[in-house]
């Protein structure tokens, strides 16, 4: 998608909705593209062409059954599963950063070259917050996130901070996409293939 442009540039726009796939968040399109990101967790739950052609405009991310991250989401401050300690105080996979409620943090910056729209999040039990910026240029059909974080805590300690996209049906379907990757080894996990829809 990186390059694509269209004639028939629009103001950018955010909007507050109530429903991305069933969950509250914003709204941000250009005309040309469209995502949608949500205050739980803060992910990024819909990047899309904006288009009557439902092929152009298949949203890529993965969007769960039930409730879990959806499409994009940042692992921080650590990624995997918690452990038996974490989880006994409240922490769950992946990091605090995605299980907790994300709110605009600045006025967002809209003129006639794009929107920048600000959001972020304090993470109470593991004491960083974190921050992100996401821009869109008028007429672009592209993306860019800035993140920054804070280490609320008064020493210095290690973290990590992972960026898990997954992508989801119809735009990945068994039998049709191919992942070329230069490993010559991997681990699979039977029990975790999103109810069967998860190609081995």
């Amino acid at each position: 998608l990186a390059g694509v442009r269209t004639s028939t540039a629009q103001m950018p726009t955010v909007r507050e909705a109530s429903n991305i796939y069933g969950r509250p968040g914003w709204v941000l399109e250009n005309g040309t593209i469209r995502v949608g990101l949500l205050r739980g967790g803060g992910h990024i739950a819909e990047v899309r062409l904006v288009s009557d052609n439902p092929r152009l405009s298949i949203n890529p991310m993965f969007i769960p059954e039930g409730n879990g991250y959806m499409g994009h989401l940042v692992c921080f401050p650590y990624f995997g599963p918690a452990s038996a300690e974490e989880r006994a105080q409240g922490l769950r996979g992946h990091g605090e950063a995605g299980s907790v409620e994300w709110q605009q943090t600045r006025p967002p910056q809209i003129d006639a070259q794009g929107i920048t729209f600000f959001y972020g999040a304090d993470l109470p039990k593991t004491y960083y917050t974190i921050e992100r910026a996401v821009s869109l240029k008028t007429g672009e059909a592209t993306v860019r996130v800035e993140e920054w974080i804070e280490n609320l805590a008064s020493y210095d300690r290690p973290y990590n901070r992972d960026q898990h996209a997954t992508f989801g049906a119809p735009f990945v379907t068994p039998g049709r996409n191919v992942l070329d990757m230069s490993g010559t080894r991997g681990v699979t996990d039977a029990t975790r293939t999103a109810g069967g829809k998860w190609a081995e």
